[in-house]
């Protein structure tokens, strides 16, 4: 009897292992899906020379403070022409699972059309 109870106990406590290695292995899994998913539609967005004859505001980028340089290339979001980031900052800020514009709030998947 007491061998019967010690390999239910046995085969209980490899089911819960099971079940937790499954969990992680799901939440990686999505996770990992997740971030191709947003990289994809990364690519999609709008690369632009920056010009400070078309941008009379929004001289510096919202993420990094950082002042553009003349020609160099920066992302513009649809919800406003002057929402333009350095292309490695808002990347970074879609991958860290931020997903709306850093200056107004509004949705960035809508923009990612």
């Amino acid at each position: 009897m007491r061998v019967f109870f010690l390999s239910v106990g046995f085969i209980y406590i490899l089911f819960v292992l099971f079940v937790c290695c499954m969990m992680i292995f799901f939440a990686i899994a999505l996770s990992s899906d997740d971030v191709e998913k947003r990289s994809n539609k990364l690519k999609s967005l709008k690369k632009i020379p920056y010009s400070t004859f078309y941008f009379k505001e929004g001289r510096e980028c919202a993420i990094c403070l950082s002042v553009f340089q003349h020609d160099e290339q920066v992302i513009q979001l649809k919800c406003n022409r002057t929402h333009v980031y350095h292309l490695d900052c808002i990347e970074q800020w879609v991958l860290e699972g931020n997903l709306v514009c850093p200056l107004d709030g509004k949705e960035i998947d809508k923009n990612l059309k």
